[in-house]
């Protein structure tokens, strides 16, 4: 969280230190006993007259003290665009995300040589499966799941339902946008020959999302079915000939890497509190108000 301070030279009379300090530690102290829910208290230390000594000039002044929220929070839907492009700038290209794709690049390289022998074992070994996956972790069905989770959320005071509603819609579009980037980019052939979208899998990598941010909100019980779904999905691209498992495994590693990203830009989005504090400041040199923005 930063904080801008901004002392303001205006010069007021009739401030005398001692009931200046004394009634803002008497509010400090009422507002912790009240139990206020403010993310963020600040505690100015008002220095004035001979028995205190001036202020030092600190990057830690004024003491900030912040109250460990109990997750999950839920964030405004009015920073949505805030935590998007910290999700596409400084949440993806974390040091957090490095192990993941670390991981998830070795995978992919380690389970291309065996691509052929995969797809021959595969392809069109259960057409069941093949077209369930296929429509189930489709754009349609994600995109209408996401819809509904977002028109549902202005009725609903659930905290909880309304962060992974935020969250997931977070982790799909930044998996969305680094999948296409990829097909763009890698060009590689489907093996049915259809086109060269093949790699990585988004079916694959937007399944995975949706479970992790799934299994994050609410637990093992949803979680763990999710990931199941989320397999099948992936395997089924394997059966309908649509995909290699290299693009399965690297499409995962997006969405694992999306969602977590997501998570971390709704953590922070959430516990944001942009507030502006007027105080009275006091030293022995000056009397005039202090202006606190934090944002």
């Amino acid at each position: 969280m930063f904080s801008t301070r901004i002392l303001c030279a205006a010069f007021l009379c009739g401030f005398p230190a001692g009931n200046a300090g004394a009634a803002e530690e008497n509010r400090q102290e009422t507002a912790l006993k009240d139990g206020d829910k403010a993310e963020e208290l600040v505690f100015p230390f008002l220095w004035g007259g001979r028995d205190f000594p001036e202020r030092p000039e600190s990057d830690a002044w004024p003491i900030t003290i912040e109250e460990p929220p109990s997750p999950p929070i839920a964030p405004s839907f009015k920073d949505f665009h805030h935590a998007l492009a910290y999700n596409f700038t400084r949440g993806l290209f974390s040091r957090e995300n490095l192990l993941p794709m670390v991981v998830g690049s070795l995978g992919t390289l380690a389970v291309a040589p065996f691509d052929d022998d995969v797809k021959n074992a595969l392809a069109g070994s259960f057409n069941e499966l093949g077209e369930t996956g296929h429509i189930a972790g489709g754009p349609v069905v994600i995109n209408g799941t996401v819809g509904a989770l977002l028109r549902i959320t202005p009725f609903t005071d659930n905290d909880r339902f309304r962060a992974f509603t935020f969250t997931v819609t977070q982790a799909l579009i930044l998996d969305n946008a680094l999948v296409f980037s990829l097909k763009a980019a890698a060009r590689r052939e489907r093996p049915n020959g259809a086109n060269n979208h093949s790699f990585p899998s988004g079916h694959a990598s937007n399944s995975i999302a949706f479970a992790t941010v799934a299994g994050h909100y609410y637990g093992k019980k949803v979680g763990i079915p999710a990931f199941i779904g989320a397999i099948l999905i992936s395997a089924s691209r394997l059966e309908k000939n649509k995909h290699y498992l290299s693009d399965i495994v690297f499409g995962a590693t997006l969405g694992y890497i999306s969602a977590r990203t997501a998570m971390r830009g709704t953590e922070r989005t959430a516990t944001r509190r942009r507030t502006v504090s007027v105080l009275p400041s006091l030293g022995a040199h000056h009397t005039g108000v202090k202006v606190i923005i934090t944002f």
